[in-house]
């Protein structure tokens, strides 16, 4: 593996990262993906948007330059409106990768079938690169990118998509996150209903792709690696010690075997629940959990409650850490 396609991988990987981290914002999700497109292709211009699923309109959140005054449509929805034409498709050049659920670069876009030309006032296009997301054989998203600092090749297209996947997938939990409305614990989700919950989990599981858990994993490992090896070279109390040699423990794959093991037993944990799940398994007490989030001891009990009930632990005799580290899967 040479050093371009090591720091593509590292690219995609920091993205992987910003977007579990990152708050749920459609913008805001957009945004972080175009700017990891444009960073792993050398491109200059480019934009991110997100196809309306009413009016099938592309609504771009994201734009670098990559237009005209004349071209440019009303705002709608919080973005810039690229609309469906008369007869059902999306024009020109940009549409074509929508249109054909196809990703595609050219190095003289001039000469592609799809191009109509360009409008005086708009920015000169000499590269284009654009992948759209598809899911369920609809296109739910785009990646459009313009004039690299040299021609694309195959694996530039082939970063992008991966790039592409990841943007589903965060707009996807985003999309079954905003779906439910907020009761008790500020920022937490209502329960929903047995069947609810079951469909949740169905959608979750096609929109999870497989390597995604493994980038968590290494992400973590990445993250917290260099930081446990200076610690170890400080002078620790025994108390110190004792939670740095829990971190490690705990550290290896719990990432993504929590996520995995909630969907083998069709659990579907809040991004709060996921945090204090891992906190208890390592061993830290419920005020500890609290003051590490910043957030009440009633809502620490209120996540516990809620862990129980979901991973069906109706005894209140079993120790809840105690059952999260038999979870041989974590």
């Amino acid at each position: 593996m040479d050093s371009n396609d090591l720091n593509a991988e590292r690219i995609v990987s920091d993205l992987s990262y910003s977007l579990i981290t990152s708050g749920y914002s459609t913008t805001g999700i957009a945004n972080i993906v175009l700017n990891y497109a444009k960073k792993v292709t050398a491109s200059t211009i480019g934009y991110a948007s997100v196809i309306d699923p009413l009016t099938r309109n592309n609504i771009c959140h994201t734009l670098t330059g990559m237009i005209g005054d004349s071209c440019r449509m009303p705002p709608g929805r919080g973005g810039i409106v690229f609309p469906l034409s008369p007869s059902g498709e999306y024009p020109t050049l940009w549409g074509h990768a929508l249109n054909t659920r196809t990703p595609f670069y050219s190095n003289a876009p001039e000469e592609h079938p799809a191009s109509t030309g360009l409008p005086a006032d708009h920015v000169a296009i000499e590269r284009f690169l654009s992948v759209p997301v598809v899911v369920k054989d609809e296109p739910c998203a785009q990646i459009s990118l313009a004039n690299a600092s040299r021609d694309y090749d195959d694996r530039d297209l082939e970063n992008v998509c991966q790039i592409g996947l990841l943007f589903g997938h965060a707009l996807k939990r985003f999309q079954l996150d905003d779906a439910s409305p907020s009761v008790g614990v500020p920022g937490e989700q209502a329960a929903p209903s047995q069947q609810e919950e079951q469909d949740v989990i169905a959608e979750q599981e096609e929109a999870f792709p497989v390597n995604i858990q493994a980038t968590i994993t290494s992400n973590l490992k990445r993250l917290t690696t260099p930081y446990i090896e200076q610690l170890r070279q400080t002078e620790l109390s025994s108390s110190q010690q004792f939670l740095l040699e829990k971190l490690q423990e705990n550290l290896e794959g719990c990432g993504s075997s929590l996520l995995s093991h909630g969907r083998l037993m069709h659990v579907s944990f809040t991004p709060q629940e996921f945090q204090v799940a891992i906190l208890i398994k390592s061993g830290l007490k419920t005020k500890e959990i609290a003051d590490q989030l910043g957030i009440s001891i009633n809502a620490i009990n209120f996540h516990r409650k809620n862990i129980r009930k979901k991973l069906a632990i109706s005894n209140k005799q079993v120790n809840l850490q105690t059952y999260l580290l038999s979870l041989e899967e974590w």
